[in-house]
C-alpha cells in the first residue's frame, strides 16, 4: 500500500471510532461478488454470502463493543433495518483503499471474498465464514489470529466455480449460509478471541 492508502485507512477508522464512541473498529464484509439485488433484497444464490437478516444480527452484536464498518458494493440503510447505532459504509471506495481501512481496523469478519485475503495478508485478526466453498481452497485454516468457520461442512457439494457453471450444485447451496443464533454467537465469540490474540501480538 502507498502511504496515502495507509493514512486514509487510518483516518477513516479514527472517524468511525470518534462518531460511535468506541475504541475498537471491526470491518464486516457480508456479501461476495455473487450477490445481486432482487427488489429491495440482496441475494447470493451460490451460498457464499451472509443473508441480510443474519448480517443485521451480527452488526447489532458487534456494536455492543465495536464500531462497525461494512465493506459492500451495495448501500444498505441499516437504520431502516433496525440498527440504532450508526453503521459506516464507505461508498465507492477502491479496493486498495479498503486494504488501508482493514489494515487500520482491529479485526475483520467476512465471507469468502476479497476482504478476508486483505485481512490475512495484513495480519489483521479475522474470522472468515465459509458456506459453499472449501476452506483449504479459498481461505487460511490453522492460523492463530485468523479463524475459518466452515458452516457448509458436510452439507456442500464441490462446485468448480470460475471453471464451469453447474446450476444444480448452485441450487443445492442456496441458503447454505443461513445461520442459527447459536452460530452467530460463535462467530462473534471467535472474533473476540482473535482480536485479543492480535492485541497481545501488537496488532
Amino acid at each position: 500500500m502507498s502511504s496515502e492508502e495507509v493514512l486514509s485507512g487510518m483516518s477513516a477508522i479514527e472517524e468511525v471510532k470518534e462518531k460511535t464512541g468506541k475504541t475498537k473498529a471491526i470491518v464486516f464484509q457480508p456479501f461476495g461478488r455473487g450477490t445481486q439485488p432482487m427488489g429491495n433484497k440482496l441475494l447470493d444464490m451460490g451460498g457464499r454470502s451472509f443473508s441480510q437478516h443474519d448480517s443485521l444480527k451480527i452488526i447489532k452484536k458487534l456494536q455492543r463493543k465495536y464500531a462497525v464498518v461494512v465493506m459492500a458494493e451495495f448501500q444498505i440503510n441499516w437504520a431502516e433495518m433496525g440498527c440504532t447505532d450508526p453503521v459506516a459504509q464507505p461508498e465507492g471506495a477502491p479496493l486498495r483503499n479498503w486494504a488501508g481501512i482493514i489494515n487500520a481496523s482491529d479485526g475483520f469478519i467476512g465471507c469468502d471474498s476479497v476482504g478476508q485475503h486483505f485481512a490475512y495478508a495484513l495480519k489483521v485478526p479475522g474470522v472468515a465464514v465459509l458456506g459453499s466453498t472449501c476452506p483449504i481452497n479459498v481461505s487460511y485454516p490453522d492460523n492463530e489470529i485468523f479463524q475459518v468457520l466452515d458452516v457448509g461442512a458436510g452439507r456442500r457439494s464441490y462446485d468448480p466455480i470460475r471453471l464451469t457453471m453447474d446450476e444444480e450444485i448452485g441450487r443445492q447451496h442456496d441458503g447454505l449460509m443461513t445461520m442459527t443464533d447459536k452460530a452467530i454467537d460463535e462467530i462473534v465469540k471467535e472474533l473476540e478471541v482473535v482480536v485479543n490474540k492480535g492485541a497481545k501480538n501488537g496488532k
